[in-house]
């Protein structure tokens, strides 16, 4: 009987490892993306740290570009706008963003899944803008029109099957954007090193 009683005390004490164990892992986990567009994370305002290295691909094939279709390897992000008038998501780094892969960012007007609402603007490589230096220029911005208080879904994933890593999703509501005679000064029109909210240009 002793014997018994000190086993079953060793098990309890194993369970209760364990317990510990899942708890830190699921504490690890908790924020992370997701590459399911039912699970997806919360997004704000700034730059929210991503890595898609491992993520399955979601459907749907849209966001074609260059001919190719989809978003391999995605990663899904609900963003509620701070704003009404223009929304920049990018992985660019003039903007504020930043990946290691040649990636694709898609946003969506609504925050369903089943169907998925309907995508506002999709993008792969960001034209007229100096974007990702350590993947060769080949990162992306999104700039759509939101309302204040709706929600927007926000993929990010790779150009093929091939790309994948992390980065930095870089995410800004500013006032309704207005032309601009350079890409410059999209960028910086009045040259304090911050991008303009109010000025933008057609990706």
């Amino acid at each position: 009987m002793h014997g018994s009683g000190f086993n079953l005390q060793r098990l309890v004490w194993v369970c209760a490892g364990l317990a510990l164990s899942l708890g830190t892992v699921r504490s690890a986990l908790a924020g992370q993306p997701t590459s399911h567009c039912t699970d997806a994370t919360t997004a704000f305002d700034g730059n929210t740290p991503f890595d898609t290295t491992g993520a399955s691909t979601d459907d749907p094939a849209d966001c074609i570009q260059a001919g190719v279709p989809g978003v391999e390897h995605d990663v899904w992000f609900n963003y509620v706008a701070t704003c009404s008038g223009s929304l920049t998501v990018d992985t660019c780094e003039d903007l504020g963003g930043w990946a290691s892969f040649d990636s694709k960012i898609a946003v969506y007007d609504g925050c369903n899944c089943t169907p998925l609402s309907p995508q506002l603007d999709c993008n792969d490589d960001a034209a007229g803008q100096f974007c990702g230096s350590s993947a060769g220029g080949f990162q992306s911005a999104v700039i759509v029109p939101v309302t204040q208080g709706n929600c927007y879904k926000i993929r990010v994933g790779g150009f093929d099957a091939l790309e994948y890593g992390p980065g930095d999703l870089h995410i800004s509501c500013g006032t309704s954007p207005q032309e601009c005679s350079t890409d410059l000064e999209c960028i910086d029109q009045n040259g304090d090193g911050i991008r303009d909210e109010t000025c933008t240009v057609d990706f």
